[in-house]
């Protein structure tokens, strides 16, 4: 049997959406939330949908989500990369670290929650001006 031509959005498959974005995004010192949609890798279950700048719930659980970005600093200073839920940044979910111009980073984030129907996760960075050239996301059903 062809595993591509398998329906792999049923109830009972689990639900793990995993999307990668290798256009450049610039974002802006007060805050960008960044497009995660360019490739969905994995697209299994009912449980999540991945849209161009979020992860939508479909059903109450215990959820991993995680995020990688490559960036390139247009300012110096502190970069901050952060998971959203609802708009609200989630203190639990942080990652920061100093830049400097001319140099490549790539940071990491992620974190464990309890998430209800209609709950929405986006993935923001700030701190300083530049550009994204890849960004990893990961949301996965857990329970």
């Amino acid at each position: 049997m062809n595993c591509h031509k398998r329906n792999l959005k049923r109830c009972n498959y689990k639900s793990i959406e995993r999307a990668f974005n290798n256009s450049s995004q610039n974002f802006i010192d007060t805050g960008t939330t960044l497009n995660l949609l360019g490739t969905l890798a994995t697209d299994t279950g009912v449980s999540i949908k991945t849209n161009n700048n979020n992860f939508t719930i479909n059903n109450c659980g215990t959820y991993s989500i995680s995020a990688d970005v490559t960036i390139e600093p247009t300012s110096a200073g502190n970069v901050i990369l952060q998971l959203y839920k609802n708009n609200v940044a989630l203190p639990c979910a942080i990652s920061e670290v100093t830049v400097s111009l001319t140099d490549i980073y790539t940071l990491h984030v992620e974190t464990d929650l309890y998430l209800k129907e209609d709950d929405v996760i986006s993935v923001n960075i700030s701190g300083v001006n530049g550009s994204v050239n890849w960004i990893g996301a990961t949301c996965e059903k857990l329970a």
